[in-house]
Order: structure tokens, then sequence, then C-alpha cells
């Protein structure tokens, strides 16, 4: 069971819970369900201070299965998180919300109690409020790989510094487009290799969304990886999806 603690900072209301070792159910309760941006403190000596260091900040990851009725939810030893602080390698950002960290290692959670209700599209994802919608005629003739690739190629080429997620899909974007193709020396510029690019369930979709946008043909091995990877981005994966 853990304490909750309550503390007045700048006109906000900061919550600190402690009582280590927290239960699934204890993290649903405190943030889960709200979808609630905490701190998660990790505790001294253990695998994932390690490997991320004393403080993850983000949001914790449930499939919409567990959201919906959360039975598997309360019953986990493990949570998925979604990182929302900066200086965080690619790396570890995949890794939290892909393989997560154990309740165990959580040694204390802080968080402001401001909710706002969320909703959610019939893929599970989450609808983002306050958009402002224009009515695009499609023209079938626009390439919207080439379109988007091209952007992000810009921005880096500007000096940005890309997300997590745009350096995913450009690599995943320019396999698509050249075959399964990509110059080393841009894919570590990207922060990935030869491995760890066929670890990035990010990078498969987009790289086979792309080539079957293109009228490119899919094997029967492509087409499985596909919809695991389509399904997999809105659950835990069962497995990897090394092999190509």
């Amino acid at each position: 069971m853990y304490e909750l603690r309550s503390y007045q900072i700048g006109g906000l209301t900061l919550l600190e819970a402690f009582g280590s070792p927290f239960s699934a159910a204890n993290l649903w309760e405190l943030t889960g369900e709200k979808s609630r941006v905490a701190t998660f403190t990790l505790a001294g000596g253990s695998k994932a201070r390690a490997a991320y260091g004393r403080e993850i900040v983000g949001v914790i990851l449930y499939p919409r299965q567990e959201r919906e009725g959360a039975p598997a939810a309360l019953s986990a030893d493990r949570i998925r998180i979604e990182v929302t602080m900066r200086g965080v390698s690619p790396e570890a950002t995949r890794a939290l919300k892909y393989d997560g960290i154990a309740l165990a290692d959580i040694e204390l959670v802080q968080f402001v109690p401001f909710d706002c209700a969320t909703e959610f599209h019939e893929t599970g994802e989450k609808k983002i409020p306050n958009i402002i919608e224009i009515l695009y005629d499609h023209d079938p003739l626009l390439n919207v790989d080439r379109l988007t690739h091209s952007y992000l190629v810009l921005k880096n080429n500007a000096g940005t510094e890309l997300a997590p997620f745009e350096k995913e899909r450009i690599v995943g974007i320019t396999l698509g487009l050249n075959d399964g193709h990509m110059d080393l020396q841009i894919l570590r510029h990207f922060g990935f290799d030869e491995t760890s690019v066929k670890d990035s369930m990010e990078i498969w979709f987009h790289f086979l969304s792309t080539k079957r946008r293109q009228g490119k043909a899919l094997s029967e091995r492509e087409r499985e990886i596909l919809a695991d990877v389509t399904d997999g981005r809105r659950r835990p994966p069962t497995r990897g999806v090394r092999g190509h």
C-alpha cells in the first residue's frame, strides 16, 4: 500500500506517492487510468536505474484492450512508458515504449493531478483536442511518402533535431522507397545500425507501409510482418520482428 503526500508549488498541487513496491493496480489508480504525465524515481541498484538513470518522465502505456477492461493491466509486473522528457536516446525511448521496466524498480511517483478527458478513435489512438479540420480533395498524383521524406530531410538538413518518431519514420520511408537499402552512414546519423534497425517496430511499419503504397509487391513474410507490427503498435509485442 502506498502513501500519498501533497505539496503546493507555484499554485499547482504536486502529489507524491511512495511505498515501494508499487503494484500495477496502484499505478493504474495514480496515473494510468487518466493518462497523467508522471516522474518515476527509480530505486538505487535496480536494473532500470542502471539503464535509464535516476528518473523517467512519461506516460504509462496500456493496450486498448487493457484500458477498456484493465484486468491484464492490473496484474502485470512491468509497465511500458511513453517518454516525454528530453535528452533520452532513441534506443532508450524504444526500450521503454516496447519493453518497459519492472514495477519493483520504481521507488517514487510524482505527478500533478491536472486531468483532461481522454477520447480514443476506434483504432485505439488518442483523439487530439482542438484540431481544425480542413477539407481536402486528395490528388492521386501526389506521392505522400516522397513528400513526407522530403520534409523530414529538409528539417534535418536545416539543423533541427528530429524527434525519435521522426527518425524512425524517415528511416522506414527511405527503406520503403529504396527496396530495403539505405546508406549505413546515414542510418547511423539517425541513431541506428544494421542490428537496431531490425528491432524497431516503427521502422518496419513505415518501411512496409511505404513499399505497399508505392505499388511494390510484398512477400508473404512481409505481409505477415506488416500485420504483426500494425497490431503491435497498440499492444506489447509478443515476439520480435527480426528477419527480412
